[in-house]
């Protein structure tokens, strides 16, 4: 009877066991397979932060690269200039861009070249007969032909190596910036509107601007007047009311300002600047 017992508790046991093991195998399953969802799913977020960071490093490198190609293209452009004609056909500007030569023949209606500041030996611009403002100063030349200019209003050629500087054919001319050269001549008879006339720092012996009924402002620092040449010079002035530089000339200590300024003129002996500071 015992032994009936026994083995009916040990059925009962082993069968527990059983249904236990199974529930047990049951949610183990549920748990690895719960796990694996997880790590796919990590996975996946990982592998797609990895191509977003892969995307943008692509795209900063392909900004760079624009960028350099661009600031490549303007220090070619620099190097050998290219320009619109159709945009550029009156107005050009090669302002300190190291050029070493220039060809403007093709611009006929070109009214404003600025082409200050670079390494240029020469310039033509005799093409250009609508040029109205030249600008070439800080250059390297040695002689400026303007005489196809007969339109010109302004003139800057400072700081460069002319030796000679014909403006007769220039009659509209009002300002003439011509200092730091190396003239020795200046003749202003055919510039009737000249107003504004800076020579400053060149070798002239003698200035007359009887002509220039209109000049008002004179920089003529610098040359080598003597007191008589200023006082030729002063005798020249028209009779209006203007402003006259004369520092740094051998005559400047003794000629006589009196005559400029029973003109109305006003003589400054000590500035030294050239007017376009």
């Amino acid at each position: 009877m015992f032994k009936n017992l026994k083995d009916k508790l040990k059925q009962a046991a082993e069968q527990k066991i059983k249904e236990t093991g199974a529930s047990l195998g049951e949610k183990v399953k549920q748990k690895v397979e719960q796990t694996k969802s997880q790590v796919e799913t990590k996975v996946q977020q990982t592998v797609k932060q990895a191509e977003q960071k892969i995307d943008q490093k692509l795209n900063i490198d392909a900004e760079e690269t624009a960028t350099e190609n661009t600031e490549q293209s303007v220090v070619d452009t620099a190097e050998q200039p290219i320009v619109d004609k159709e945009f550029a056909k009156t107005k050009l500007n090669f302002y300190e861009q190291d050029l070493t030569e220039l060809d403007v023949s093709a611009y006929a209606a070109l009214k404003q070249l600025d082409c200050g500041l670079n390494e240029l030996s020469e310039l033509d611009v005799s093409r250009n007969p609508a040029l109205e403002t030249l600008d070439c100063r800080g250059n390297q030349l040695e002689a400026l032909n303007v005489s196809r200019n007969p339109a010109l209003i302004e003139l800057h050629c400072e700081r460069n190596q002319i030796s000679a500087l014909d403006t007769s054919q220039n009659p509209a001319l009002k300002e003439l910036i011509c200092a730091q050269n190396q003239l020795s001549t200046l003749d202003l008879k055919q510039n009737p509107s000249l107003k504004r006339l800076i020579c400053t720092g060149n070798q002239l012996t003698a200035l007359d601007v009887s002509a220039n009924t209109k000049v008002n402002e004179l920089f003529v620092q610098g040359n080598e007047l003597t007191a008589e040449a200023l006082n030729a010079l002063f005798a020249s002035l028209p009779d209006v009311a203007g402003d006259i530089f004369i520092s740094g000339n051998p005559g400047t200590d003794d000629c006589d300002i009196s005559i400029a300024k029973s003109k109305r003129w006003t003589v400054d002996t000590e500035y030294e600047g050239y007017g376009d500071e």
